[in-house]
């Protein structure tokens, strides 16, 4: 099982190729049952090792990946902010696989998630994975990813996490993966819907949203 000390022992010896699936399925493995920093190191070892390797970790990234989902419903909200910080190294260190390959089982998560706690967390995940791709896939975030958010954000029973789904369509909107008329009004109708929403969060989300897609349409006019 992994220890915190781990983390000063990586640093000191950097995991060679080998060795890397048996760390990875150790530090993949916690549980509930283990402390809460236990859990958290674990997760930031994710982040650590993202950062060293880079894409001589592309072969296990679905490892990685489902290790950071397992901890989203962390009763520990430092736990699930590691989890965050995991996903941001990974997108911007394991750039060889293609973006969908991150991107897509963040999504899949977020679009089946009930757990509120899991939910909050799960799209900062798909947020920073966007926001630290050196590369992101405008065509399936413009055709994909952005339907799929709208959907969640106009649900009134199923995805309570409307703040932090409205920063992800902030997100999709600074990448320039919206364009189109039909696209920026559906998206703009939805985001103003949230405008008079009596959660101060939400409103603050949406109006950065619109400021964002205010911006990509003047730079296109000016084009």
């Amino acid at each position: 099982m992994c220890h915190p000390t781990h983390l000063h022992l990586l640093h000191l010896n950097r995991c060679k190729p080998k060795p890397l699936p048996p760390f990875l399925s150790s530090i993949s493995a916690t549980d509930p049952s283990d402390k809460s920093p236990v859990r958290k190191q674990c997760v930031r070892l994710i982040s650590l090792l993202s950062a060293s390797h880079g894409n001589a970790l592309a072969p296990h990234l679905s490892k990685l990946l489902a290790a950071v989902l397992r901890r989203l419903c962390d009763a520990d909200s430092a736990v699930r902010l590691a989890c965050v910080a995991a996903v941001s190294s990974i997108s911007s260190h394991i750039t060889k696989p293609p973006f969908t390959s991150i991107v897509k089982p963040l999504v899949d998560a977020l679009v089946t998630e009930q757990d509120y706690n899991a939910q909050t967390d799960a799209t900062p995940c798909v947020a920073v994975a966007i926001d630290s791709a050196s590369d992101p896939d405008v065509v399936y975030l413009r055709k994909v990813l952005l339907p799929k958010a709208e959907k969640l954000l106009r649900s009134n029973n199923g995805f309570k996490a409307k703040a932090a789904g409205l920063a992800l369509v902030g997100s999709v909107v600074g990448v320039g993966a919206v364009s189109g008329r039909d696209t920026v009004g559906k998206l703009v109708g939805c985001l103003v819907g949230f405008l008079g929403s009596e959660d101060w969060a939400a409103r603050k989300a949406a109006t950065e949203a619109l400021v964002k897609l205010a911006a990509v349409e003047v730079d296109e006019g000016e084009s």
